[in-house]
């Protein structure tokens, strides 16, 4: 289920516009939770192809973390006006079955 597209944050702080040339729709991101950020102990990298290119937004990193990062993913969706942008879906199953999983245990 697609929950929000956002430009990825801070990606001017880790390269250029031209280091999304090419990627191409559907290409997926990995989610590395951060919690030793200075910054923001919620906070989400994002890296492609082993390259941290940026963070997750803040209005949705809370939620990445809150409900498991693994249950995200990120997918490449086009250079916007502001920068690259990629959408968020979640996996509900993966949640439905992690709270059995500790209902069992």
């Amino acid at each position: 289920m697609n929950i929000a597209q956002h430009e990825i944050a801070g990606w001017k702080f880790r390269g250029k516009l031209e280091d999304f040339e090419e990627n191409s729709p559907g290409d997926e991101f990995d989610l590395v939770p951060e919690p030793e950020n200075p910054y923001d102990p919620c906070a989400v990298r994002l890296e492609f192809d082993g390259r941290h290119t940026g963070y997750v937004p803040r209005p949705l990193n809370e939620a990445l973390i809150v409900l498991g990062v693994q249950n995200f993913q990120a997918e490449f969706v086009e250079i916007g006006p502001k920068g690259p942008i990629l959408v968020y879906s979640f996996d509900s199953q993966g949640v439905i079955d992690e709270i059995k999983k500790n209902q069992a245990s």
